[in-house]
Parts: structure tokens; C-alpha cells; sequence
């Protein structure tokens, strides 16, 4: 497999673009290749390229567009991933597995029972940072497109907005209020077109945000008995939707 390289510039086969800094210094740097060096590069929007590599400089790599090449296929169902923000650097994991397991949309959600919150996030950087994240998770497992990092939401915000065609919401075996469903009951329901899955936070939902989420239409849904990690659980929750639809 060439190494693969994030030009969202990309226009057309033939052009010369300039590698962004971070993407040249991978290339010079830690894979140290060099000039006639032929790559992958993809414009996160789902289209990729054979290149080669025609200079390198301090300013940037520049490379040619040589044709266009078939990525790893993406998912048939869109699913937004609205998750509420871990604390430490937990919820980088959960970007870099939802990307690779081919989610279009991470919304990081902000909720009443929250260890982190959202001006502390901004200070750190945090939502540059999982851009980031997403992008190199996106090199790594063959996928031509970046998905979609948002800013941080409020539980409230993030309903009355979203429009997907069906909407989840992971509750822990026995939630008040939540008449839960198991996964393997969406088997018999038409393919959606688009999904949203609301994850809560350490500890459940609070009830007025399970009770919100409810109300805007989302079903609830369970895992099963058995207590997960709170980073183990988007994980779990994508790989199952994912087979469940039959994607690779």
C-alpha cells in the first residue's frame, strides 16, 4: 500500500499541489521519501490520486496528480456520532476508531453529567485537535474521506437540529424512562438512509437529557448487561451498526 497524504485542495489530474507542513514533514521526515516517489493523495471529500513526488523543500513537498484511484468504499448508511466529551484525552480514541469505522459526522455534545466541559475543551484546543485526528485516522485506514468534525454542541442544541432519517440513543439495561430496544431489532426495519447515535456520558444520561433526546425522537437503545469502558463503548456500538447493514 503507497503511503497516503490529505491534499484538500486537489482540482484536477496533471496539476502540481504543495503538501500542507505537517503532511511534508511525514513525508520527508519520518517516511523520507524522495523526488520520483509515487503516493496516494485524497481530498477528504471522497476522491483519491496517484501521485508522484516531484520536489522537496522547506516551503512543502510538491507533487504531481497522476490519476485517479478507487479507495476503501465508504459506509452505505451515514452515521453522525454525537458523543459526550470524556475527560483526559479518551475521546481522541473514540475519533480516531469512529473514522476508521466510516462515521460521516462527529458531533462531541456537552451534557449535565459531565467530568469536562466545554470552555475547558476550547483552551486545550481539543476540537482542532480531534481535526486532526480524524484526518490521520483517515490516512491510516484507506478512507478517502474525512468525516465531519463540529464544534461542541448542547444536548438540546444537537436535537433540534439534527435530521437524520433514524435516531438512537445508547441508555444503560433498565434507564428510567427508557423502554430500550436491542440493536437486533433495527434488523427488521428498513435500511436507513442516515443515523444518528447519542452516547452519554461516565455514569448514564442525566434525566432531563435522556427525557430531551427522547422527546426529539430518539429510540433507546441498549448493549446489553454487561457495563462497558465509557471509550469502549462508541467502539462497540459503530462495529454492530455496521454489521448489522452489511458494511465493510
Amino acid at each position: 500500500m503507497r503511503p497516503r497524504f490529505f491534499v484538500p485542495e486537489i482540482e484536477s489530474v496533471g496539476e502540481v499541489v504543495v503538501l500542507s507542513l505537517d503532511e511534508s514533514r511525514h513525508l520527508c521526515q519520518v517516511l523520507r521519501l524522495s523526488v520520483n516517489d509515487e503516493i496516494c493523495v485524497f481530498d477528504g471529500r471522497g476522491s483519491e490520486y496517484l501521485a508522484r513526488i516531484e520536489g522537496v523543500a522547506r516551503a512543502g513537498a510538491t507533487v504531481r496528480v497522476v490519476e485517479p484511484t478507487v479507495p476503501a468504499p465508504e459506509a452505505s448508511v451515514a452515521i453522525t456520532l454525537a458523543a459526550v466529551v470524556l475527560k483526559g484525552r479518551r475521546f481522541d480514541i473514540g475519533v480516531r476508531e469512529a473514522t476508521m469505522l466510516g462515521v460521516a459526522v462527529l458531533q462531541p455534545l456537552q451534557a449535565t453529567h459531565q467530568t469536562v466541559h466545554g470552555p475547558s475543551i476550547l483552551r486545550r484546543g481539543g476540537v482542532t485537535r480531534w481535526r486532526r485526528i480524524a484526518v490521520a485516522a483517515a490516512k491510516q485506514c484507506g478512507r478517502a474521506v474525512v468525516p465531519e468534525v463540529r464544534e461542541m454542541a448542547t444536548v438540546e442544541a444537537f436535537t433540534s437540529t439534527d435530521q437524520s432519517t433514524l435516531r438512537l440513543v445508547l441508555v444503560e439495561p433498565g434507564a428510567s424512562g427508557a423502554d430500550a430496544i436491542r440493536p437486533r431489532s433495527l434488523a427488521a426495519q428498513p435500511r436507513p438512509q442516515s443515523v444518528s447515535l447519542a452516547i452519554g456520558p461516565e455514569g448514564g444520561w442525566a434525566p432531563g437529557d435522556l427525557n430531551r433526546l427522547i422527546s426529539a425522537g430518539f429510540q433507546p437503545v441498549t448493549l446489553g448487561g454487561r457495563i462497558l469502558r465509557a471509550e469502549t463503548v462508541p467502539v462497540v456500538a459503530l462495529a454492530m451498526l455496521s454489521c448489522l447493514w452489511d458494511d465493510s
